[in-house]
């Protein structure tokens, strides 16, 4: 589980990007990448884009070829 603060352009802010709750440390690197990278939908007050603090549910899978 990692959090983050969505600017009112869907990004995550950088430095407010943390990783909550991790079943290994070793994931918690790859999940802040995640974050950084995604794009969300801003939320959104009266029609107007605003930054919104969120928890964000991340799941590591290992597939096989």
């Amino acid at each position: 589980m990692a959090q983050a603060i969505i600017d009112t352009t869907g990004r995550a802010e950088s430095n407010s990007i943390k990783v909550l709750q991790s079943p290994n440390p070793g994931f918690d690197q790859s999940a802040k990448n995640y974050v950084q990278k995604a794009l969300f939908r801003p939320a959104r007050v009266h029609g107007r884009a605003v930054r919104v603090l969120i928890n964000i549910p991340i799941d590591f899978k290992i597939t096989g070829r």
